[in-house]
């Protein structure tokens, strides 16, 4: 914090170059997303089980259509995994 902890508050501080990089970064894809393609297949898989434990659940009225959509989802899943395997393996 020491140095740019002032730079908030100082008026004449010009971060347009700063803000100009990220921003260009950003348009390029070199900035970090929100969902990478590592955490795509776990954050499937977790949706699959989350949606199958809430269907499950007592009192809740649309079970069956929240279990097709745990299977669809955990499908995707294994559909995904097949695609980037075989890519791999293919090479490309």
């Amino acid at each position: 914090m020491g140095e740019r902890a002032g730079a908030e508050l100082d008026p004449n501080n010009d971060d347009t170059e700063v803000c100009g990089e990220i921003i260009g970064a950003a348009m390029h894809g070199w900035a970090v997303s929100g969902v990478d393609r590592q955490n795509l297949i776990p954050l499937l898989m977790l949706s699959a089980i989350l949606f199958y434990l809430i269907a499950v659940a007592p009192g809740f009225r649309h079970r069956r259509g929240l279990r097709l959509a745990a299977v669809a989802v955990y499908l995707a899943a294994v559909a995904i995994a097949l695609v980037w395997v075989a890519r791999w393996l293919l090479g490309s």
